[in-house]
């Protein structure tokens, strides 16, 4: 769990809490965290996360708290690994599945930022050779804001390309052929928004292809080199390292681990792997901005909360997915912004609390 908290940001008066939860096996709905800064202490936070390891079946998770420009708690709960006893710390590293698009979804708004991409430039004039159906491509044609919405009216991946079985990972334009019988166009783009993850893996592609650079290399070098977060990677092989957190399925009173796997087409949408440290410097990040000109400045970090090609937004409703960046209206006091993920074994959540009433 990852809170942050800032009193200004983005040029007016908002308070800003930020929280990744991260498991080795599910949480459910019981597994809800209430946590009031005024009140309550890491240590009363430690004790209702121990609760609720216990009561949910949890091996391990992973904590970082992030006040103002300060990083209050890195650490763990639980195991990485129940066989070796391996407790979870700081540096323990967990696959975060598909909170790898806000990541991605902020390369985008680097290229958009360096004038190097427009988030209304057509697919098809950034790369004609990507495999898509549209039926309505010369009126309404898929532009870059649909994939990061999910407003392409693209399906989702199909059950056998969820992982790549290959020796390799797929590379360039392949991995999009692996993942092109979902790329057709259901309704006119920018109408409505279904979740897609190929969308995302189209993104890495057109990251590649503007910086001449696979796109988890862009990424690592532009944004965690950038921000010292050494301990981040893109895991694109499925192979174990020392410090990765072993993902567990709880079956009839017993612990399962998963295996490690490629991610399917090109892992654009679900290959990234962090620890506490790490996350914890990339929400300061985004409470404070950055002094290095080429990370995305607040105005294009805003942006990435700012709902653009739905009906409903176009319509004045700022309710969904934005850039890489979703809404969670499940709290009577919070809004949430940010992302989940969900993998074999691992569940993840990073949250912008844009308003506390």
């Amino acid at each position: 769990m990852l809170i942050c908290k800032k009193e200004k940001a983005y040029d007016q008066p908002k308070n800003f809490y930020i929280i990744v939860l991260l498991a080795a096996s599910y949480f459910t709905a019981a597994g809800q965290v209430t946590f009031n800064t005024k009140s309550n202490t890491i240590a009363q936070l430690h004790k209702q996360l121990e609760t609720i390891i216990r009561k949910e079946n949890i091996p391990g998770m992973m904590v970082s708290i992030v006040k103002n420009d300060s990083i209050l708690y890195v650490g763990g709960l639980g195991y990485a690994d129940l066989q070796k006893h391996r407790p979870v710390d700081h540096i323990t590293q967990f696959h975060f599945a598909s909170v790898t698009k806000f990541f991605v979804a902020m390369g985008i708004q680097q290229l958009v930022a360096k004038g190097r991409l427009k988030l209304s430039d057509p697919i098809r004039a950034i790369a004609p050779e990507i495999p898509f159906n549209n039926r309505w491509e010369d009126t309404n044609p898929v532009r870059l804001i649909h994939l990061l919405e999910h407003t392409a009216g693209f399906d989702d991946v199909q059950l056998n390309n969820m992982v790549n079985s290959g020796k390799k990972p797929l590379l360039g334009i392949e991995a999009i052929n692996a993942v092109s019988n979902s790329l057709t166009v259901r309704w006119k783009p920018g109408t409505m928004m279904s979740y897609s993850n190929p969308g995302y893996n189209v993104l890495g592609y057109i990251i590649e292809k503007v910086t001449d650079m696979p796109w988890d290399k862009y990424l690592e070098q532009h944004i965690f080199l950038t921000l010292n977060m050494s301990n981040s990677l893109f895991d694109r092989n499925g192979i174990r390292r020392p410090n990765f957190a072993t993902g567990y399925d709880f079956q009839d009173g017993e612990f399962m681990p998963m295996p490690f796997y490629q991610p399917g087409s090109n892992g654009a949408s679900s290959a990234l792997v962090s620890n506490a440290h790490d996350m914890a410097k990339f929400m300061l990040y985004l409470l404070n901005g950055s002094a290095n000109s080429t990370l995305p400045n607040n105005a294009y970090l805003k942006e990435m909360e700012t709902i653009h090609s739905t009906l409903a937004s176009q319509a004045g409703l700022q309710t969904g997915y934005a850039l890489g960046n979703d809404l969670f209206p499940n709290n009577k006091r919070i809004s949430l912004r940010g992302h989940n993920g969900k993998g074999e074994g691992f569940v993840s959540w990073l949250f912008l609390i844009a308003k506390l009433v």
